[in-house]
């Protein structure tokens, strides 16, 4: 194919209008978004989420060009406190024809009975965790082509490349199914059963620990001393962000933001709302 595989304009470092927030629209620093988007694809090496391909082995294999991909750029802080994220995600569509892929979500009133039955089992703890890269850890079961961008390719390619997808790379049709499986696996492994009602939700019954997974989001009620041992179980196999326990001890949390929900323990009561930010863009528009 003699057409560029991939070209991308040189940015201008001082230039903040090139990039947006995807959700907000607001415009984004340069200089920040380009250091997410290093630290995305260093991650990316690191869990080995492609392994570089000649464009001609994909077309060989499939007999189309690599799928396409895209950057994804957020600001999930604000003005005071940035936190700026940046995802590559790969362009792929369900075709006409093609079989529509399941993969659970836990009913948002799983949260709130973990909430309540906190409130009326003295000692009990409710514990937070987010999965980092949770998409990057589930294996791939298909042979997949990704176009890359070229700071992701070595600059001495001799000829163009793609990458072969080894794990569930984000924008892929079957990722939440993969990393149901994943998840799935890691709870068993650990003596967790998937309940009846949804395979999102598990029980260690020994334990007496109960989980809601929400795409990669760990909501969990115990006691501290089983929620730590499910933490430790957690770290040796992820990476993950802990968002702390919930409760009124020395060292717990009383504020915690879960599925874009303020969640607050107080003296009497524990209440759940939405997170204003939102509240107040959705309004605008």
């Amino acid at each position: 194919r003699s057409e560029p595989y991939f070209e991308e304009k040189a940015l201008d470092a001082e230039d903040w209008s090139v990039f947006v927030d995807e959700v907000s629209g607001k415009a984004l620093e340069t200089g920040k978004v380009m250091a997410a988007r290093a630290e995305e694809l260093d991650y990316a090496r690191r869990y080995d989420v492609w392994t570089l391909a000649p464009v001609s082995e994909c077309w060989a294999m499939t007999r189309k060009p690599p799928i396409g991909s895209r950057w994804i750029d957020i600001d999930k802080g604000d003005a005071s406190k940035p936190c700026y994220r940046s995802r590559l995600v790969i362009q792929e569509v369900r075709m006409s024809g093609t079989e529509a892929i399941f993969a659970a979500t836990p009913p948002l009133e799983s949260i709130r009975f973990l909430l309540s039955l906190q409130r009326s089992r003295r000692g009990c703890k409710v514990m937070f965790i987010d999965v980092r890269r949770a998409h990057w850890t589930a294996k791939i079961d298909r042979l997949v082509y990704v176009r890359l961008p070229p700071e992701a390719l070595p600059s001495d390619c001799s000829e163009p490349m793609c990458g072969r997808l080894n794990k569930a790379m984000y924008g892929c049709r079957d990722a939440a199914r993969q990393w149901e499986i994943e998840i799935t696996d890691f709870f068993v492994c650990n003596g967790f059963v998937p309940g009846l009602g949804s395979p999102a939700l598990y029980v260690n019954t020994v334990r007496d620990i109960k989980v809601s997974v929400h795409g990669d989001d760990v909501t969990a009620l115990g006691r501290a001393e089983d929620l730590e041992w499910l933490k430790d179980r957690f770290l040796e196999r992820y990476e993950i962000k802990y968002g702390g326990m919930l409760g009124d001890g020395p060292k717990d949390v009383q504020d915690v933001m879960i599925l874009n929900r303020l969640v607050h323990y107080g003296s009497f009561e524990t209440t759940i709302e939405t997170d204003p930010r939102h509240v107040k863009f959705y309004s605008m528009n």
